[in-house]
């Protein structure tokens, strides 16, 4: 995931950088290697907590990871075949669920749709359309989730190659004679300017980690809320 941050390119090591960035200075440069070793530890190796909750090296949250929400974690309506996607047919109720489902209709707002929904429906059907109106939802929110889920990992493997990436500069860096030759030494200002700059990004992809990983918990409240709704309108 790319950075927000105007002043962070997409991809490493875009020339034009700031010069004041790349200190030359002996402590400076310990320092950073020692951080791309801790980075490397922490997304490579993965901390232990994190591993006790995933066993999967693509997923970087410490919230364990469901593929998918089954209809018995949120329903306890009638029974719902979410293979039977009969909803699709109905124009206004496929447009109904794609709306219910968006992240961004506020709460309140669906609330109100569903008791339209429920009150336009007979008495005998209601159950039936309203079941019918939640089986949407959850293949639609499912289809959310297994979008943002696969974003993640993709994340995380950027983040993984990009770790590697700064451990082998730093390695090579730590190789090189601090006093040697010219072309020696333009070689270590490069690597140097090259480790500083990804562990930048590196730092800059990990402070929305948190924020990243929500988006699949956000999505299982979601459809946690519009079944406890829809439910409260069964008959």
């Amino acid at each position: 995931m790319s950075s927000t941050n105007p002043n962070i390119p997409s991809e490493p090591g875009t020339a034009g950088a700031p010069a004041a960035w790349f200190s030359r200075d002996k402590a400076q440069l310990a320092k950073r290697a020692f951080l791309a070793g801790y980075l490397i530890s922490a997304v490579v190796v993965a901390p232990v907590d994190a591993l006790s909750k995933s066993t999967e090296r693509d997923w970087p949250c410490v919230q364990r990871k469901i593929p998918r929400i089954s209809v018995g974690m949120v329903w306890a309506g009638p029974a719902i075949d979410e293979r039977d996607e009969s909803w699709r047919r109905d124009a206004s109720l496929s447009q109904l669920v794609a709306k219910l489902a968006a992240p961004t209709t506020d709460m309140a707002d669906a609330k109100k749709d569903i008791q339209a929904y429920s009150d336009g429906q007979a008495a005998g059907t209601r159950s039936q359309h309203l079941t019918n109106l939640f089986a949407g939802i959850l293949v639609t929110i499912n289809a959310k989730r297994d979008e943002a889920i696969q974003a993640i990992a993709r994340y995380a493997r950027r983040q993984q190659k990009l770790a590697g990436k700064i451990e082998r500069a730093t390695a090579e860096l730590e190789g090189l004679i601090r006093e040697g030759t010219p072309v020696q030494g333009q070689l270590r200002e490069n690597l140097e300017r090259q480790v500083h700059w990804d562990t930048r990004i590196f730092e800059e992809r990990e402070r929305s980690l948190a924020f990243v990983c929500e988006a699949p918990v956000l999505l299982e409240q979601r459809a946690f809320a519009l079944a406890r709704e829809i439910m409260g309108q069964l008959d």
